[in-house]
């Protein structure tokens, strides 16, 4: 019996780690598999007669699903705050027409040139199919205007 017990116990865990796997556009999906494996094996693990195995793993499963979707979601919307307000920030500071700072010209005669570096804008482009290949849906950076020496 303790055999089989360790055979679905890897089976499991080899379960957990492909689950944990994925994109952070699925983090509440993966959080709620990790979260269910972990709960599932320490429901496992919990003392008590073998009849109640069954029923400690799945209320652990339950329990860690829960817990785990629940931080997958808040990681997931924390860290797509942050990016929005990177990204506005962005948009801000290149409309206002402030760059990443100027280079001034060693050359002679000419010492109060400054390079105005390239204005660069960061496009969204969603999921697109192109024949029967699917491209994911990714950020762009597009020169909108190139540098120049001033």
């Amino acid at each position: 019996m303790a055999k089989v017990f360790k055979n679905y116990a890897a089976i499991i865990f080899v379960a957990g780690l492909s689950v944990s796997c994925t994109t952070l556009n699925k983090s509440t999906a993966a959080g709620a598999g990790t979260g269910a494996f972990a709960g599932g094996i320490a429901g496992s693990l919990l003392p008590g007669d073998s009849s109640d195995k069954p029923k400690n793993v799945i209320v652990g499963a339950l329990a860690g699903a829960t817990i785990g979707a629940l931080g997958g979601a808040l990681i997931h919307k924390n860290m797509e705050d942050k990016e929005r307000e990177a990204f506005e920030k962005g948009k801000a500071a290149s409309l206002n027409g402030s760059s990443r700072g100027t280079l001034t010209s060693s050359s002679r005669g000419s010492s109060s040139r400054r390079f105005s570096p390239a204005k660069v804008e960061r496009r969204w482009l969603d999921d697109e199919v192109r024949g029967n290949v699917l491209i994911e849906g990714h950020y762009e950076q597009v020169i909108v205007e190139e540098g120049r020496w001033e």
